[in-house]
């Protein structure tokens, strides 16, 4: 018997926003995000840090800056 799914998943995605702590983090998982789905509809992969600002992407990778991370010598 063939089972039905919920009504959101005929939504199609228009935009995933990823935010981690690293940016190392954060370009491994576009890499994976882009070898496992691709871009055969469309599909884009970007990065938003201190060293990328791309925004017009449908998956957007982003690095979360909190006040009290240092980026000096005493990190």
């Amino acid at each position: 018997m063939e089972q039905k799914r919920p009504e959101h998943h005929k939504r199609s995605i228009k935009k995933v926003l990823f935010v981690v702590h690293r940016e190392q983090i954060a370009i491994q998982a576009k890499n994976s995000f882009a070898r496992v789905i691709g871009s055969e509809h469309g599909q884009t992969y970007g990065l938003l840090s201190g060293n990328h600002k791309d925004k017009d992407c449908t998956f957007l990778f982003s690095i979360l800056y909190h006040p009290n991370t240092f980026s000096g010598p005493h990190s």
